[in-house]
């Protein structure tokens, strides 16, 4: 899937979320940014000043030492510092015109970027491409998320920005639905960049642990209710298993871990099962190939990525307990073969996108 084609060597400049502490954020961005290397291209980040976490990590860690939370503080710490050592070996593209104009192509995602549900997200309109020069604008595999269409049409910088792009793409098909209605143009379903590496290729880059017999809990805290805790913990002890959770601190867990992002690819591999809350540690189970269960079915991003691929039986509900979820016999043979399908599909589009931004820089050229 990976030919490199005939095409110019360009300067293609990332933007997403790379810099925060957080598995799923700045493994897809990892990986993204080195498909494209792999393809022969000069790849950088934009420095957007989105989501920089020091002055939030110092409150957070301030608030928990004086609920005499000190674990949790030194948890939260470490986690921090460990992400740092590696969100600084980043290539960035600093943000000032001259270092923009330096650029080719710009491609905008993965992630929840264009989640202009969240404020965090609006505060930063350089994610939707206002203060870029306009260079060749391609989005690769964003999301809205639960962003609903009423909610587009209200941020009109959202709404403009959008109109510059020269091709769009999104990985859920309610992104891919609102951003076609909003913009009239054509937008392709592709896969988040977790899926574009194979796990030989994700082995390559683990950092090896020498664990075993756990189930992996990977998820935000506010997301796991009394009553799931309480079927987590039953289950456990019913398989005499012990609860592992990367990157959150929970009390109801028997160990806590800090890991690095390749640290948390080993601690998959290695689990017995993968509980998850969240997107990228649904989709990293079954890039893995595990049993899991997920509790993040409220999410229409989780859910399209299921019902793709007829994992819905992984969702605990009303109607799936816990145990059921995690006892169904999942057939990866046929996962695969849809997910081969949709890869295909992806790597298609970033083919796509390279040669008709080849065909942009020469026609400028030339002008």
């Amino acid at each position: 899937m990976l030919n490199k084609g005939s095409g110019l060597n360009m300067n293609i400049c990332i933007v997403t979320i790379y810099n925060s502490p957080n598995y799923g954020a700045f493994l897809q961005a990892y990986v993204l940014y080195n498909v494209l290397k792999e393809l022969g291209h000069e790849v950088t980040f934009l420095d957007t000043g989105a989501r920089k976490q020091s002055k939030k990590i110092i409150k957070s860690t301030i608030k928990k030492i004086i609920l005499f939370k000190f674990e949790k503080a030194y948890f939260e710490l470490k986690k921090y510092w460990t992400f740092k050592k590696y969100i600084k070996y980043c290539d960035l593209c600093r943000k000032d015109t001259n270092s923009m104009n330096n650029q080719d192509i710009f491609v905008f995602g993965s992630d929840e970027i264009w989640n202009i549900s969240r404020d965090e997200i609006n505060k930063y309109p350089i994610l939707f491409g206002v203060g870029i020069p306009d260079i060749y604008f391609v989005s690769y595999a964003p999301s809205i998320n639960n962003t609903t269409l009423d909610e587009t049409f209200s941020n009109q910088t959202f709404l403009n920005a959008l109109q510059r792009f020269d091709k769009i793409s999104a990985r859920d098909k309610h992104s891919q639905k609102i951003l076609n209605l909003i913009t009239k143009k054509p937008v392709e379903y592709v896969l988040d960049p977790i899926f574009l590496y194979n796990v030989k290729q994700y082995e390559t880059i683990e950092e090896k642990i020498n664990k075993s017999g756990y189930i992996l809990i990977y998820g935000y805290p506010n997301r796991f209710t009394s009553k799931n805790i309480n079927e987590i913990i039953e289950y456990a002890k019913s398989k005499n298993l012990t609860l592992i959770s990367v990157g959150n601190y929970f009390d109801w867990c028997d160990k806590n871990i800090a890991a690095s992002p390749f640290e948390f690819l080993s601690y998959v591999r290695n689990a017995r099962y993968v509980i998850t809350n969240t997107y990228h540690g649904t989709i990293f189970s079954i890039r893995y190939c595990k049993q899991f269960a997920s509790y993040a079915g409220s999410q229409i991003k989780v859910m399209d990525i299921l019902e793709n691929l007829e994992l819905e039986n992984q969702v605990v509900s009303e109607s799936c307990t816990l145990e059921n979820a995690l006892g169904t016999n999942i057939d990866y043979i046929k996962v695969q073969e849809k997910l081969d399908r949709y890869i295909e599909d992806s790597y298609k589009y970033i083919h796509s996108f390279l040669e008709n931004a080849d065909k942009y820089i020469e026609s400028r050229k030339k002008n």
